[in-house]
């Protein structure tokens, strides 16, 4: 571990808690660059989540032959959907549709879905800022709600994608009991926090129902988890 710190100067990547010396060949690309920096200036800041982007594109990319459109829970500011949105040529001429389902609240929830007095500028400054942020793109679907109660209102709604972003142990079981079934074969969930420090008891609860409902959940070093659907 000392050795490692003496070649931190050498790691091709430092951030979101964690750093590598590969070779990041995706941060080289020009069309990565256009949509992560594009949907930064659209948000007015750096979310430096290089890594979850890249996956969350790589995602969007592999599932375009597989029926069902792309959904995620828990937008907040949109800066993940936004450029995944901005990685495609021109998305307005895409066939699948894009469903955003949040609280759009500024104000942060712990893992016990307590909300707190803090706000996050990750969160929605609000449900019309968030629209707004995504005003050039069609086919996008807003959904604002407790997912308790919105979930049940899109039952017949067919996933190829799932990104899972609640940062509230109950909720996102709940949802991803509730979207199973919606999910095509060979689609793919990523669930954001799922081993990122702090969001143990995410990680407890998802991975009883993984046990329970079959699955296998792979971990990546930025924190998130993988799932292919079989």
């Amino acid at each position: 571990m000392i050795k490692n710190l003496v070649r931190k100067i050498l790691y091709n990547y430092v951030g979101d808690q964690f750093c590598t010396s590969h070779n990041v060949l995706f941060l080289k690309d020009r069309e990565f660059q256009r949509s992560y920096y594009k949907s930064c200036e659209t948000i007015g800041f750096d979310p430096n989540i290089h890594f979850r982007i890249h996956q969350i594109i790589w995602a969007a990319k592999n599932v375009q032959k597989i029926p069902g459109d792309i959904v995620e829970i828990g937008t907040g500011i949109g800066f993940s959907m936004l450029c995944l949105l901005n990685s495609f040529k021109n998305w307005n001429k895409e066939k699948k549709n894009l469903y955003l389902f949040d609280t759009f609240s500024s104000f942060k929830r712990d893992e016990f879905g307590k909300i707190s007095s803090k706000k996050s500028k990750y969160y929605a400054k609000s449900f019309e800022h968030t629209k707004e942020n995504f005003k050039n793109f069609k086919r996008v679907h807003f959904v604002k709600g407790d997912v308790f109660k919105t979930l049940v209102r899109y039952k017949k709604l067919k996933i190829s994608m799932l990104h899972l972003d609640l940062n509230y142990a109950e909720a996102e079981v709940f949802s991803l009991k509730a979207f199973w079934k919606n999910i095509s074969n060979g689609g793919i969930i990523i669930l954001d926090d799922f081993a990122y420090i702090g969001r143990e008891r995410q990680s407890y609860y998802i991975n009883n129902l993984s046990k329970k409902m079959g699955f296998n959940i792979l971990i990546v070093p930025s924190g998130q988890g993988i799932i292919v659907k079989n």
